[in-house]
Order: structure tokens, then sequence, then C-alpha cells
């Protein structure tokens, strides 16, 4: 994997130092790269078991507890790489805080989620999927100790405690399959996942000869990383919405069956996305250094990263336009034929995800995360009226268009509104028409045959 991550470095024009950090994107996309695998091929086989009634229900749940799971992130992951990279010797104080406000976050997030219970889900099978699917909130407050192991280049230690979470849930659920258990014990396998993973990473961290009795809540950091995270909420909460509020809308303007085909399409097309997260992640540090030190260093780094985010997502959409109807049949089934379609309409907006990834660790660099929520802001309000729209005339057809409208309006369209961001709006288009023109690729290939020059 490391090998194949610097050859794409390579191809992107990365200088060694940038190829530093691509190296420990190795371990993070090994992790990703197993949830994807592990998913499709376990998941497939739960959504044929379940069918698509049963399966839509189990997703309706997860769908609805993550509405709410950006409350308790807070949106402080990247801002906590950010401190630390920023002044290692407070990784204690900036932890410490981080932690007392994720767990304040939990409450509200928990808080919402029973007034959801209370007022609009009177069903009790359906209310006690949902309480199942959100009981990890709370567990997942220690996954923040992979932003720690980002902000100092070791993704090794958080990956190989997500890998251990990845193999006992998903046997568990091959066993439950086989002991042809209901959908109430696979929700189950929620809280197990996050109590292995948290677990494993709280006992990585303290073998790295660190020790959480030293952390400490200061007030005065809480209320400077709640305002300068309060933004990036916003943004995973609104990002949050319009990646989940279909499915949702869908349960209640629509059929358990509906949620179960569109989620097969979700679970195809927003597997791609891990790529982006993965790598814009992994080289967060660098791309802070290069802005703090080297703007020109910066602006060069940022470009060859959206090079090549555009390459790989162009390739994933043409490969799935070509065989969507023969993935779908492979994978799920003839029962999820009607999914196909929506794949299709889908995928097409990895290219604007994937950027749209690269510019918000842009502005993130330059302290100016308000402008990208304002962005998602613009899409999630967008995918909401278009989905009350379209649902009751195309169904899940309908819902698909709306998300791809939002996406491309949120991460390629909205930022030339905003002047602080309007400079992230031409780097992307640039951008994107040197990838399409082939002029990275020419320079790969004449930097492969005169390497000295």
């Amino acid at each position: 994997m490391a090998k194949l991550l610097d050859g794409l470095s390579r191809l992107a024009g990365a200088e060694s130092g940038f190829r530093r950090y691509l190296v420990n994107t190795s371990w993070l996309m090994t992790g990703r790269g197993a949830q994807i695998l592990l998913g499709l091929v376990v998941g497939a086989w739960l959504s044929r078991y379940l069918g698509p009634d049963r399966y839509g229900g189990y997703a309706f749940a997860l769908s609805f507890a993550t509405l709410f799971a950006p409350l308790a992130n807070l949106g402080l992951g990247q801002i906590i790489v950010r401190e630390i990279v920023k002044d290692p010797l407070q990784r204690d104080t900036v932890l410490g805080t981080a932690m007392g406000i994720r767990l304040i976050g939990t409450g509200v997030a928990y808080s919402l989620i029973a007034l959801g219970l209370l007022f609009f889900l009177p069903d009790p099978e359906t209310r006690l999927a949902v309480v199942l699917a959100s009981s990890a909130i709370v567990l997942r407050s220690l996954q923040m100790l992979i932003y720690y192991f980002q902000a100092v280049v070791k993704s090794r230690q958080s990956t190989i405690p997500h890998l251990v979470s990845l193999l006992v849930s998903n046997g568990l659920k091959v066993l439950f399959i086989l002991l042809n258990l209901d959908v109430v014990a696979f929700l189950w396998l929620v809280l197990v996942d996050a109590a292995v993973y948290s677990s494993l990473l709280a006992l990585a961290y303290n073998k790295q000869g660190l020790n959480f009795s030293n952390w400490r809540f200061d007030r005065e950091l809480a209320t400077g990383l709640v305002k300068k995270s309060w933004p990036l909420m916003f943004s995973l909460i609104l990002f949050t919405v319009y990646m989940q509020i279909d499915q949702v809308m869908l349960k209640f303007l629509g059929e358990n069956k509906q949620v179960g085909w569109y989620n097969a399409a979700v679970r195809l097309s927003t597997a791609t996305y891990a790529i982006p997260f993965v790598l814009t992640n992994s080289l967060f540090p660098a791309i802070l250094s290069a802005a703090k030190n080297n703007k020109e260093l910066f602006r060069q780094r940022m470009t060859r990263l959206y090079h090549l985010l555009i390459y790989i997502s162009t390739g994933l959409i043409l490969l799935t336009w070509t065989f969507a109807d023969g993935i779908i049949q492979l994978i799920f089934g003839t029962a999820y034929a009607p999914a196909a379609p929506v794949l299709t309409i889908q995928v097409a907006g990895a290219l604007f995800v994937f950027m749209g990834h690269a510019a918000e660790k842009w502005l993130i660099a330059e302290d100016k995360q308000y402008y990208f929520m304002l962005s998602v802001l613009t899409g999630a309000v967008v995918n909401v009226l278009l989905n009350l729209w379209l649902i009751p005339r195309y169904g899940i057809t309908g819902a698909a268009w709306a998300t791809l409208c939002a996406q491309v309006l949120s991460y390629h369209i909205a930022p030339m509104f905003f002047a602080p961001s309007r400079k992230v709006f031409f780097i992307q288009n640039l951008a994107l028409i040197q990838a399409l023109s082939g002029w990275p690729l020419w320079q790969f290939l004449k930097n492969r045959k005169h390497p000295e020059s």
C-alpha cells in the first residue's frame, strides 16, 4: 500500500517531504480499505439475508442516529490536529479539554434523539432500533484519539485497533446471520464495535507512555476550541443532513423497501468517499506546515492534491457507470435491482465530494472554515427542499438527483459566492481543467524520462 501511494504521489508531482506523509496514509488507507471491503461483503450478505424491507428498517435506524452524531463530535477533529501540531507541549490540555467538550455535545445529541423518538417515532419497534443504533455515541468520544495519532503522524497506532474492531463486529454479523437472528441483534453490534475500538485506542495511547490522568480541562481553551470548531461542527451536521436526510425522508414519504434499495446504492457510492477522507486527513499536517512556512509550497501541494483526487474520482465514476447493473446484481442480488439507476446518479457526485475534502482542508489551514460551513449550508438547504419536491414524484431516483445537485452546489459552486473562499473556487476549476487536459500526466511522464531535470 505504501508503494502504491508513493507512486500516486509521484503522479501528482509531490516532493519528497510530501511523500513522507503519504507513507503514513498507507495505514489509514488500510483501515478504510478493510472497512469498505468488509462493509460491502458482510453488508451485502446482511442485506440479502434481511431483504429490502427489514434492511430498510435497519438502515433507517442507523441514518436517524447518524443525523445527531455530529453534535457529539462538534467538528473538533482537525482543530485538535492543528492545535497539537502548533504546540505539541499542550497535548494533554488540548485532549482533556476536547474530551470535556465532546461529552457535553454527547448529552445534547442524546437529548435531541429522545425528543425525536417522543414526537416523530411512535412505533415501539422503530424506537428500539434507533435507541440501539445511537447507543454507541458516548463510547465514540474516546475515538478522538485518532486525531492525536494523525497529528504526530503515527496512524498505525489507530489503524490496528480499527482493524480488530472491524473483524470482531463483522465476524459477529456473520455468526448472527448463520444463527438466523433478527434485526435487533445486528443493531447491538453497533455498541460492540464502538466498545472494542475505543478500548483498543485507549490501550494504544497508554502504550505510547502517555496517561489519561494527565489530561486537563481548560475553560479558556475550551472557549477558543469551540469558537474555532463551530463552523466545522455545523458543516459536519449539514454534511450529515444531506447525506442521511434522504433515507430518513424516504421512510416518512415512502416505504421501508425503498430505504433498503436506496441504502444499497448509498453504501457503494459513499464507499469511495473514504479515499479523499484518508488522503486529506493524513496529509493535513504537511498542508498546515506549508501554509505556515511557505505559501507557494502550500499552493503547489494543494493543486497537486486536487489533481490526484480528480483523477481517482473520475476513474471511479467511469467504472461505476459502465458496470452499475452488474455490480448491484453481484453484490446485493436481484431483489435490489432498483438500486442500479440510483448508483449511476449518486456516484457522479464523487468528483465534487473529492474536491470538497481538499477545499475544506485549504480553508481550515487559512482559518476560514466559516465559509466552508456556509457552502455546505447552501447545499443542505437545497437538498432538503429538492427531496420534498422530488421524492413524492420520482421516489428513490428523485432522492439521488437531490443529493447530486446539493453536492455540486455546496462543494463546487457555492465557494464562488463568498470572497474569502472564492480563491478555492478558481483553484478548483484550474486544477480540473489541467487534470482533464492531461497536463499533470504529461508532467509525470516528462519527469520520468528526465528525472534529473
